[in-house]
């Protein structure tokens, strides 16, 4: 639910970051709702934030570190898609009036969505490490005396000399 949020936030900010910085003008109804998508989507992710935050670290830490993973995969892609589209517009020579805008819009986004998924979680006391096998008490007993067999490697029979 805080991937919705945050793609609803997305929804709400980006359209109108690039209206504001390039054009074209939208009506005043338009960006109120650009703004409801934004507070809808800002308040579900608080929401769900608040209730992950009263569950036991051991019961979200797999769902946490998937969504860290996915919010990153997600900034580092649009970071590195809007650095492949200036050097491909560069080799093209194709240079529209605010061509710039928009690459720079999603890779400051990407990196905002990278850098907020990158942090130090302490993780320890989460769980509780124990041995891979549990551990024997060995008891010591008396050595019995072993019998040497005619029998070699792999069962050959030794001769006698």
């Amino acid at each position: 639910m805080q991937s919705i949020g945050i793609v609803l936030m997305t929804l709400g900010a980006l359209p109108t970051l690039l209206s504001v910085l390039m054009g074209p003008q939208y009506a005043g109804r338009t960006y109120m709702s650009l703004l409801w998508i934004f507070l809808v989507g800002g308040a579900i992710f608080l929401w769900h934030e608040q209730k992950a935050s009263h569950l036991e670290k051991a019961s979200v830490l797999l769902v946490h570190t998937i969504f860290v993973t996915v919010i990153k995969t997600m900034g580092y892609l649009a970071a590195l898609l809007s650095v492949l589209y200036v050097l491909i517009a560069v080799a093209m020579g194709t240079f529209a009036t605010s061509w710039w805008i928009p690459p720079t819009v999603f890779f400051l986004y990407g990196v905002l969505l990278y850098w907020s998924a990158t942090g130090d979680e302490d993780l320890s006391g989460t769980f509780q490490s124990s041995p891979l096998h549990p551990v024997v008490k060995h008891v010591h007993h008396a050595k019995k005396p072993v019998k040497k067999s005619g029998m070699g490697f792999f069962g050959l029979i030794r001769k006698k000399a």
